[in-house]
């Protein structure tokens, strides 16, 4: 980063080389005013700006009172920590998971950020902290000071009047507004500083330019509307990201406590324990629906399979990382990939793979009444709004879906039948239908049903619709839907020789 100008030009200032720089500019205005200007040109470097690769996506915890400053910017590189013990718990456990990790691996920080897959995790972590007591002081020395370099580093904001602990570790940025001294490179500058109102402003207007609000329309319901204005729908209770509708014949197996993706019908991420990122929030889930179904994979073959740029796949695996959050036990759900591979927590799962739980042992081998529970997870077709061509990766997995639904559908009406129950029978017809309309063999169990059932008109309009729709793509129809046509209008199969 910039730490001031020199008669030369800027002087950039090494945080991870320092590893610790403690700023006092006695002036606190002017001290706080470089805290800002510092963390802001860090949290907005941006991907391709020509930056360091060690500067790119860095991220900055802003601890205590600049956190409430920073934080209004809604930047996604900018993390904020309420209190300075709770930082420096953050810190220092950061710190002893990433020295573990390349000891393990028996990488430098360096190799880490030359591999592809991996560097996304080691990508520079920057607190920022306020004044310390000294407790803390001295777990933050033993945390940055060891032998390992790691991707942390932090600057510790120290005035006259803080009354917090001191420290000789690190280098020094000390000074006035107008003349300051890096110690221990002895060099003198001017350092850059913003004003209260310069940070606020820049603030708003990062804020502003991120912000996705817009007006509502004019025939949509809002507050204290005049009253010659008539809404025509009701207003749901919360935002539309809050507010869930799974139907009234959701199933018993569904349990969001923790984070679920729903792909069989409109695609939804529930259960999450974050706020939904403001952005960029169906690229997140797509993103979620990849790592769920290619656990393990690498950051290199994410971008490929998704088409997308390295900073648009590392901005939106960071907005989906705060989305799940965390569970109860603080365990992330989405862990940062130090070895490179990407892995969501085991508790992360879909309603597709909860329906290929239940038929794991083969459709043809579990009883009805679990394809039955199977076939409730289908609210519609799969994958319902995704437009044609996005989530082109997951086509393969579309049709799995489809022909998964289809045989169940298939299986459980044809069961029913068997059975008498001519209700059972329709309903997993229908319910198959919904994913995969017009499927001759779903077709087919609706016609067998509804002549089974007495329906003729029903019967007459399956009829028509299937022969219909064979004549259209030029298809033969199957040999059993022709015999089950003829035995539903002419009362039996026809002799054959």
């Amino acid at each position: 980063m910039t730490a001031g100008f020199a008669p030369d030009g800027p002087l950039p200032l090494d945080l991870e080389a320092q590893r610790l720089v403690t700023l006092d500019l006695a002036d606190e205005e002017t001290t706080w005013g470089t805290a800002c200007a510092w963390a802001l040109e860090l949290a907005c470097a941006a991907d391709d700006d020509g930056t360091d690769e060690a500067t790119r996506g860095a991220t900055i915890v802003a601890v205590g009172p600049i956190g409430d400053a920073l934080a209004a910017a809604a930047l996604d590189t900018i993390v904020w920590i309420p209190t300075a013990r709770s930082g420096i718990d953050d810190l220092v456990a950061t710190v002893a998971q990433q020295r573990a990790q390349l000891e393990a691996s028996g990488w430098s920080l360096r190799d880490a950020r030359l591999d592809p897959d991996a560097q996304d995790a080691w990508s520079p972590r920057v607190y920022v902290f306020g004044a310390i007591d000294d407790e803390s002081m001295r777990r933050l020395e033993w945390a940055l000071g060891g032998a390992n370099q790691t991707a942390v580093s932090a600057i510790l904001v120290h005035g006259e009047s803080d009354g917090g602990a001191l420290t000789s570790f690190g280098a020094r940025f000390t000074g006035t507004a107008d003349r300051a001294l890096l110690e221990p490179d002895d060099v003198t500058v001017r350092p850059i500083s913003l004003s209260a109102v310069g940070a606020a402003g820049v603030v708003e207007l990062l804020r502003t330019s991120g912000s996705d609000d817009t007006v509502p329309a004019p025939w949509y319901d809002v507050e204290d509307a005049p009253d010659n204005v008539l809404s025509l729908l009701p207003r749901l209770a919360g935002s539309m990201k809050e507010v869930v509708d799974v139907g009234d014949d959701s199933p018993g197996v569904t349990d969001f406590s923790h984070p679920t993706l729903m792909l069989l019908g409109p695609i939804q991420l529930l259960g999450a324990a974050g706020p939904p990122p403001a952005r960029a929030e169906r690229s997140c889930i797509e993103y979620c629906a990849w790592m769920v179904e290619h656990a393990g994979a690498t950051a290199s073959q994410m971008a490929a399979a998704l088409l997308v740029a390295e900073g648009t796949r590392r901005s939106n695996v960071s907005r989906l990382r705060g989305w799940l959050g965390s569970a109860e036990d603080g365990t992330p759900y989405l862990p940062e990939a130090y070895t490179g591979r990407l892995h969501l927590d085991p508790l992360v799962s879909s309603d597709w793979q909860r329906l290929r739980a239940l038929i794991s042992p083969g459709i043809n081998r579990v009883p009805v009444p679990t394809l039955v529970s199977a076939l409730k997870l289908v609210r519609g077709a799969p994958l319902a709004d995704a437009a044609p061509g996005q989530w082109h990766w997951a086509e393969e997995l579309r049709s799995d879906m489809v022909s998964t639904i289809r045989d169940i559908g298939a299986r459980v009406g044809d069961a029913a039948l068997a059975d008498g129950d001519i209700d059972l029978a329709r309903w997993a017809a229908g319910r198959a239908l919904v994913a995969a309309p017009g499927d001759e063999i779903l077709m087919r169990l609706r016609l067998r049903t509804e002549h089974r059932a007495g329906n003729r008109p029903d019967v007459e309009r399956i009829v028509l619709q299937l022969t219909r729709h064979a004549r259209v793509l030029g298809i033969d129809l199957d040999d059993e839907t022709v015999r089950a046509i003829q035995e539903a209008i002419e009362g039996q199969p026809r002799a054959r020789a």
